[in-house]
């Protein structure tokens, strides 16, 4: 063999080898970096997992947690709905007892106030001398004023303008019938210096209510041909029935000698006003030397209005003495229809 040739194959097969052995030592330490790599990787994936699972039971124990507060939660909703219902059980109760509470409060109130106008019925009317409390008279005048428009004249007499109207109150009477007071004022305009001139007199009852008034009814009265004046009153209260009284007025009217009253009786009945009666009273004439007058008195009927006794005597002096030349006693009975005393014919 040429030795050339085994020096070169020799040369060949050397240098292959160191190649062959370069490259894997190469190939192991790349091996090794992988196999490194891959157990980081490993490492980091285990560590992930380790997390994972720890996660995992924190929320698996979040989850059991949270089951039973929904668990807790559902048990207190049920509670709650339970006394839900009693609430809204108890709240119809409660309804229904308050309801049946104002029932009876009402109820109450009307066998009070059924009770209470019972005992009216059977009241009888009382006059009351201390007063209550004090009637504010411009009110008074303003709601007569209401009652009867423009009460005093534009002019009097002499075509004066001032000082032509003055306005009295001569009655303010309160009075009781059972629980209810009430009271009776008039309101008297008077026409100075016209002798032919009506005065008017409104009168005006009132309930009286914790010191206020409530209007009930009224009356206007044109006091005929007495110079202007209204009509006057003396304090004459007669009482004509268990629950009602009668006002006696009186006006006047006169000339050449001769003058006369008109008696006027105003009676409350029933919660209202009733001109019931209205005729001559007293009078004089100088001419005749004659006088005469009347009186009134009631006795109890089968009715709920008393009769009413009218006496009129008429007297003339005969030499020198006064002597009775004329007595007449009628009889009245009140007419429920016609709210008024209608004599009786004998």
């Amino acid at each position: 063999m040429n030795p050339n040739r085994i020096i070169t194959f020799l040369l060949i097969f050397f240098t292959i080898h160191d190649s062959f052995s370069q490259n894997k030592k190469e190939q192991i330490a790349s091996l090794n970096f992988r196999l490194d790599s891959l157990n980081q990787v490993i490492e980091t994936k285990n560590e992930i997992i380790e997390e994972i699972n720890s996660y995992t039971k924190n929320l698996e124990n979040k989850i059991r947690l949270s089951e039973i507060r929904l668990v807790e939660s559902e048990n207190r909703q049920n509670k709650l709905l339970i006394e839900l219902d009693s609430l809204r059980y108890l709240k119809q109760n409660f309804v229904k007892l308050q309801f049946e509470l104002t029932s009876i409060k009402d109820k109450y109130n009307d066998l009070l106030l059924a009770m209470n106008e019972f005992n009216d019925k059977l009241a009888d009317i009382e006059l009351i001398s201390n007063v209550p409390f004090q009637i504010d008279t411009l009110k008074i005048e303003k709601l007569a004023r209401v009652v009867q428009p423009k009460p005093c004249p534009n002019e009097n007499l002499y075509g004066q303008t001032e000082n032509i109207c003055t306005i009295e109150f001569p009655l303010k009477q309160f009075f009781k019938i059972g629980n209810k007071t009430y009271v009776i004022t008039m309101v008297n305009f008077s026409y100075t210096g016209c002798r032919m001139c009506s005065g008017k007199s409104i009168i005006l009852l009132f309930q009286a209510i914790e010191n206020n008034l409530k209007l009930l009814d009224s009356m206007t009265i044109e006091n005929c041909c007495s110079w202007g004046k209204g009509l006057g009153y003396g304090n004459e209260i007669h009482k004509i029935g268990k629950q009602s009284f009668a006002f006696e007025f009186y006006g006047g009217m006169g000339g050449a000698g001769m003058s006369t009253s008109i008696d006027y009786l105003i009676a409350f009945v029933n919660s209202k006003l009733y001109l019931v009666y209205a005729g001559i009273g007293t009078g004089i004439d100088s001419n005749s030397g004659k006088n005469w007058g009347t009186q009134f008195s009631f006795t109890p009927s089968e009715n709920e209005i008393y009769n009413m006794n009218h006496s009129y005597h008429e007297n003339q002096e005969i030499i020198g003495k006064p002597t009775i030349i004329n007595r007449t006693n009628s009889v009245f009975k009140f007419s429920m229809k016609e709210k008024k005393y209608l004599k009786i014919d004998k």
